[in-house]
């Protein structure tokens, strides 16, 4: 009887605890040798790719968790991996100075991009898929054709100096692209940067310069469009969190959390809001329009490096250095904090 007694209240209380698990609304991921670098929604937000300091990039069940697929073959460190716009190939860049495209489901390579001479931070394709935009440590933004691999276009070595190129990313209708930079310098003239760290928006069919987004005081590490391509959001070594009009480049907005660095910033599937990195180890989400901050997700304690949403907005997956990563559901996690507003 006995037995029996401590056999049902050890099974309530693994089901207690498996419930509480699950309600958390996070579900953690471990699997990365070295640690998670960034982490990316399938288009139809069922699956999510990985990547770590061990050179693999993976592929995951984003409900259960279950690993699926493997993706080898980088002979360095894979700092970016992105799904194609119809999920079916999955793009990944390098500190081995290239970029490769993969089948998602079988994780075999289709095509090696080869023309960067130093570290490729970021590659992401266009929304028709057709092109692929990247950028690297040799200060230049590339553009590539996806079916041949054939490399179309540079941005950056000419105009700025001294820069490395963070990330690439481009706009919505795929007509311009927007670089992060760190510390650059301009030869000369009335735009002479002395240092500053700039993002900078090009026109791709021209190739010409069309913005220059001033102000950050320190590495400018990630930069993106929001959905209707009309702001651009920078995150910074600076701390800050800016915000752009596209056309005009003025700033906007500046957001600021506890961090003393921000990884990585996006915008929601609808431009509604920004989910932000820091290295403080934990995730802010504000309000886009207002500048409030909505919501604290506390991170474990490692630096919160990359952040997405997933393509309905519900979920949050984020990064952490030397860790795990997780997959935050929005409607199942409260606010850990009252909204604050910053200017």
């Amino acid at each position: 009887m006995k037995h029996v007694f401590c056999t049902v209240f050890l099974f309530l209380l693994f089901v207690y605890y498996s419930q509480a698990a699950d309600t958390s609304g996070v579900l953690e991921l471990k699997g990365h040798a070295e640690g998670f670098a960034q982490a990316a929604f399938s288009p139809d937000g069922k699956k999510l790719v990985t990547t770590g300091g061990d050179n693999i990039a993976k592929t995951w069940d984003a409900e259960s968790g279950t690993e699926l697929q493997k993706f080898e073959g980088h002979t360095g460190e894979i700092n970016c991996a992105l799904f194609s716009p119809d999920g079916k190939t999955i793009i990944t860049a390098s500190h081995d100075h290239t970029i490769r495209i993969w089948e998602t489901e079988s994780g075999k390579e289709v095509r090696k991009l080869e023309g960067h001479t130093d570290k490729v931070w970021s590659a992401a394709f266009s929304s028709d898929g057709t092109k692929i935009v990247s950028a690297s440590d040799d200060g230049t933004a590339r553009i590539w054709e996806t079916e041949s691999g054939k490399e179309l276009k540079v941005f950056g070595a000419a105009l700025i100096r001294g820069s490395m190129t963070g990330n690439a990313a481009f706009s919505p209708d795929g007509k311009k692209i927007v670089t992060s930079a760190g510390a650059a310098f301009e030869n000369e003239g009335e735009n002479a940067l002395g240092g500053m760290s700039v993002g900078e928006v090009w026109d791709v069919e021209s190739g010409e310069e069309l913005t220059l987004l001033k102000g950050h005081l320190s590495d400018v590490y990630s930069a993106a469009f929001s959905p209707d391509g009309a702001k651009i959001v920078t995150s910074s070594a600076d701390g800050s969190v800016r915000i752009w009009n596209a056309d005009t480049g003025r700033r906007t907005k500046i957001l600021r959390g506890n961090a003393a660095m921000s990884w990585s910033a996006a915008f929601s599937p609808d431009g509604k809001q920004i989910v932000v990195s820091g290295d403080d180890s934990n995730t802010c989400i504000w309000d886009a329009d207002s500048g409030e901050r909505l919501r604290l997700l506390e991170g474990p304690r490692y630096p919160a490096l990359s952040v997405a949403f997933s393509p309905d907005g519900k979920k949050v997956v984020v990064t952490h250095y030397g860790g795990t990563a997780r997959i935050w559901d929005l409607e199942r996690t409260l606010p850990q904090q009252p909204a604050i507003t910053d200017f």
